[in-house]
């Protein structure tokens, strides 16, 4: 047994030692290769640059050598002829310029004084643009450590997005090469700004807007929400099925309210800019993004569930009027309803959440599957996980409701016949809070969805708010977001609609007496219990 454990002994050194040369020997090597070759600062404008470079950047004719890339125009005309491979991005195409050829602008006292590189904001912008490239072509050719060591630019005395010499530069070409679905990274924020100009659509005025709209709206859906579920507290009796998934309705929007609130406490730089890196799809997942990831499920999940708690309810009228169950009969389904409306949209919730198609919202400043211009998967989430579900529920609802109605109707021609005049009354009553109560969510609901799908076709066109160069590109239609957000918000206030009635009035009216009734019985019980004690004693 000792000699085994030495024999263990042994290779484990081995093995440590073998790491340890290993590590050194890639540490020494990531340290050469990124290490600038070239540190003089006796700097001079020479022309020359290619003109695929010159007509990127204004007044754009000569280049400052040596710097920290090239020792002079020869070194860094061959470097460029590598480089120009790098067409993941125009930003990626409009770095690699500057970077070999510092725009150089002559001055008086000191020529070195004019040079300027790119600054390591627009660096870290194009290294996030070419992410999905970096561990195969660019590490190859990036000898300069381009794509891999931002920091040996400067933040001052640079070019980046907002500098004068690109203010007739236009982000918004579509890349040749778009990172799609491997380790593409979240989008380094760019001079300060998350998401970063050139993927930016809406003003700041907008969004203030916006804030305040969703915040006023969640507020009286969270109210009207409360109210139905105090109400349903106070007298269960009153919502047997099938009008019981009113509650779990209620419930539903309540929880959606709240997860705005949470979006709104956490606030928009914690929630959709962790780290300065906008949430995207396919982003690298850390612990920042946690407040993000759970506001979508809260939105998402209720969004799912409410749309199927109100399946669950025409369907609970489609068995009750054109089938006759009774409320005992519909009342044996509890359980699959509950499996169905609370199951399956924890399933769609997961499937999203691993294939990693969650992004920040720019103009509410939540999470939820928002299409991306440059991604693929983005446009499927939004097809697959939002729209076909949600109009695959309301129309198999539609069904059941009109299947409904038209048994409904053919019941109160018999009554008419057979002269039963108090019975024909409570149906149409039952018909008219039936009626409106589907109206009033099937009219939201078909906007909203609307809306989706608005988002789904016209985003691919849309300009930046940092693109100042294409005059007949438009932006996004703000009011139809604006619209989307109080539409749902809106089902969910009018499903106290269900409860504006004389009964409920009655049972908040006498929670006081109910309460004194209360205190009544348990003072005669703990009474009787004291009496009972004495008489043992």
């Amino acid at each position: 047994s000792d000699i085994v454990a030495d024999d263990r002994s042994e290779m484990i050194s081995y093995f440590l030692i073998s790491l340890c040369v290993l590590l050194s020997f890639f540490n020494a090597r990531s340290q050469n290769q990124c290490t600038p070759s070239v540190t003089s600062t006796a700097s001079t404008c020479v022309s020359g640059i290619p003109t695929q470079c010159n007509s990127l950047v204004s007044n754009y004719q000569s280049a400052s050598f040596p710097n920290n890339v090239s020792q002079d125009i020869d070194s860094a005309l061959l470097l460029y002829s590598k480089y120009r491979v790098v067409t993941c991005s125009p930003l990626a195409s409009l770095y690699v310029c500057l970077a070999l050829f510092p725009l150089c602008s002559p001055q008086p006292s000191s020529p070195a004084l004019g040079a300027r590189p790119p600054c390591g904001s627009l660096c870290r912008a194009a290294v996030s643009d070419c992410q999905d490239k970096l561990s195969s072509a660019l590490a190859q050719l990036d000898e300069k450590c381009l794509f891999s060591n931002c920091a040996q630019f400067p933040d001052t005395n640079c070019i980046s997005l907002d500098s004068p010499q690109l203010a007739n530069y236009s982000l918004s070409t579509t890349p040749t090469h778009v990172a799609t679905s491997t380790t593409q990274e979240t989008y380094a924020a760019a001079n300060g700004s998350c998401p970063r100009k050139d993927r930016t659509y809406f003003t700041q005025q907008e969004k203030t807007f916006a804030l305040g709209w969703v915040a006023f709206f969640s507020s009286i859906c969270f109210l009207s929400t409360l109210i139905t579920i105090l109400t349903f507290l106070l007298n269960p009796s009153r919502f047997e099925y099938p009008w019981r998934p009113v509650v779990y309705l209620a419930l539903c929007f309540m929880v959606h309210a709240f997860g705005y609130f949470l979006a709104m406490t956490v606030g928009r730089n914690q929630l959709t800019c962790p780290g300065n890196n906008f949430v995207q799809t396919s982003a690298t997942w850390t612990w920042g993004f946690a407040p993000c990831i759970v506001v979508f499920v809260l939105l998402y999940y209720t969004m799912m569930a409410s749309f199927l708690w109100w399946l669950s309810l025409t369907f609970g009228w489609f068995l009750t009027t054109v089938y006759r169950w009774s409320n005992e009969a519909i009342s044996r389904l509890a359980p699959l309803f509950h499996i169905t409306a609370w199951v399956l949209p924890l399933v769609m919730t997961v499937l999203l959440l691993g294939n990693k198609v969650i992004s920040a919202d720019e103009l509410t400043a939540v999470c939820f599957v928002v299409m991306e211009t440059d991604t693929k998967s983005s446009y499927y989430g939004l097809m697959l996980g939002v729209i076909l579900p949600l109009l695959l529920f309301l129309l198999t609802g539609i069904f059941f409701l009109v299947a409904g109605f038209i048994s409904v109707l053919r019941i109160r021609g018999l009554m008419r016949l057979g002269g039963k005049k108090m019975e024909m009354d409570r149906l149409e009553k039952l018909m008219i809070r039936i009626g409106v109560f589907v109206t009033i969510y099937i009219g939201p609901a078909t906007v909203m969805i609307g809306c989706y799908i608005y988002e789904l076709t016209s985003k691919p066109g849309w300009k930046s708010t940092a693109d100042t160069t294409c005059t007949n590109c438009q932006g996004p239609n703000t009011p139809v977001f604006m619209t989307r957000v109080f539409m749902f918000l809106l089902i969910g206030t009018l499903t106290g609609v269900w409860i504006w009635s004389r009964k409920t009035l009655q049972s908040w009216i006498s929670i006081p007496s109910n309460l004194t009734n209360l205190a009544s019985k348990l003072k005669i019980h703990l009474s009787s219990e004291s009496m009972e004690k004495n008489m043992v004693v």
